[in-house]
């Protein structure tokens, strides 16, 4: 059984889209700027700040205890604000780009969901109150259910069109070379105690030549520990950074001193590289093609787009671009 990877609020984009959006009525539609024919979109505060509430309640939820955590971190406040911008942004252009693809959403779906909303929303508060605290009414409300209906068929539209695509097995390869500090992956066991204390016991234990296997089933706390600490292959992004860092710089049945986590302290063994494309899953290399090419659309979706917003806003932008 693999580690919990630890909680990472940068994996947003692609997911984003799929939550309801609620703008306000000002700037909500984009306007040809008249530069180059682009389309000038606009952001508020209003906005903002709304998107960044709700995304804040959602992590909260989601997240529970390790919230309280991660709340106070000065990173992970920042990063929060700069997903709320690009989420915004994003669904701005996604229903300009659906719109000019000519995607098509009745009005029984929009009145629907508007229905099911209100329906909902009843049962815990008023949901005329939450209108007007968010410079919304009806009519405008129901604009932003449409934009989400046309984003999500747009977004399904373009999904099954790259999952269509078949690179050739050299376009692949040159692929798997390019990404393939994503891409690489090993196997290893690990043995996870408590204290450093016992960590450097077991090393002594390893050293001495006791088996792996043994003192994992015996000692470690973690699931693995039914396995001998077996936890299968694994890319680099699946672990907690301490223990990525760790094992991806180790060799093949190299065994690790004591390093420690959020989860305790392990001491790992390294049994395997898979570092090359002949070794590598093809189906795992095509699937993560897709995947990145879907990303790289929406991000680049996001980069391209000409916005209005506020300084603040604007700074948070910026911010965002020079720690990619």
């Amino acid at each position: 059984m693999k580690l919990i990877k630890k909680i990472s609020l940068l994996a947003i984009v692609g997911a984003m889209t799929l939550q309801m959006v609620a703008c306000s009525d000002k700037g909500k539609d984009p306007k040809d700027n008249g530069n180059e024919g682009k389309t000038k979109y606009e952001v508020t505060m209003d906005e903002f700040n709304f998107t960044l509430e709700k995304n804040i309640l959602q992590y909260q939820e989601q997240y529970k205890e390790q919230w309280d955590k991660l709340k106070d971190d000065e990173n992970v406040k920042k990063r929060i604000e700069e997903i709320a911008l690009e989420q915004i942004i994003l669904d701005k252009v996604l229903s300009n780009e659906a719109n000019l693809a000519n995607t098509k959403v009745t009005n029984r779906e929009v009145d629907t969901e508007y229905d099911r909303i209100k329906t909902e929303y009843a049962k815990t508060g008023d949901f005329n109150e939450f209108l007007t605290k968010n410079n919304l009414t009806e009519e405008s409300y129901k604009q932003n259910i449409k934009n989400q209906f046309l984003v999500n068929y747009f977004l399904k539209a373009k999904a099954e069109e790259i999952t269509k695509t078949n690179p050739s097995a050299s376009e692949l390869e040159e692929f798997y070379k390019k990404n393939i500090n994503a891409l690489k992956q090993i196997r290893a066991s690990h043995i996870l105690v408590a204290t450093e204390e016992e960590a450097k016991d077991v090393k002594k234990k390893l050293d001495e030549g006791e088996k792996f296997e043994d003192l994992a089933m015996d000692i470690s706390t973690c699931p693995s520990s039914t396995s001998g600490g077996d936890l299968g292959y694994f890319k680099a992004d699946e672990m907690v950074a301490e223990f990525s860092n760790a094992a991806f710089s180790m060799d093949i049945g190299q065994i690790s001193e004591p390093v420690k986590s959020e989860f305790g302290y392990h001491i790992i063994k390294l049994v395997d590289i898979i570092d090359t494309f002949d070794k590598a899953d093809k189906e795992d290399v095509l699937n993560q093609y897709r995947t990145l090419t879907y990303t790289k659309m929406l991000t680049d979706y996001i980069d391209n787009a000409d916005v209005n917003m506020p300084e603040e806003l604007v700074k948070i932008r910026e911010r965002t671009k020079n720690s990619n």
